[in-house]
């Protein structure tokens, strides 16, 4: 019996085909959707980290700012009883002034250490 050669090459080419599809579906559709959810995770990461790096920025611009008003108000309380800025103050003096500073550390620590 001879083959049609014609027929032959046909059905190594149908063949073929039919393998490149299920290599396609088995193979390089799986891998291509993994490798996404692997991008979409590592970009979820990076976001989250970026947001806790601003987040402590934050905390600590909130420190620096509440210690920059305490320092004010201090110097401010020293120049009111006619004395030069960073003086010693009595307690009635500086008790209210330490008390809105540790208020606004805590305000800080709540805003920016909640999760």
């Amino acid at each position: 019996m001879q083959h049609n050669p014609y027929a032959v090459g046909a059905f190594i080419g149908v063949g073929l085909g039919l393998l490149f599809i299920v290599y396609q579906s088995l193979v390089v559709i799986p891998q291509n959707k993994i490798d996404q959810e692997i991008h979409q995770t590592n970009l979820k990461l990076e976001a989250a980290k970026l947001a806790e790096v601003v987040k402590n920025d934050n905390y600590k611009s909130c420190i620096d700012r509440s210690y920059k008003a305490y320092s004010f108000e201090w110097d401010s309380q020293c120049v009111l009883i006619g004395e030069s800025s960073d003086c010693p103050l009595k307690a009635y003096h500086y008790k209210e002034i330490e008390n809105r500073h540790t208020a606004n550390q805590s305000t800080c620590l709540i805003i920016y250490t909640a999760k």
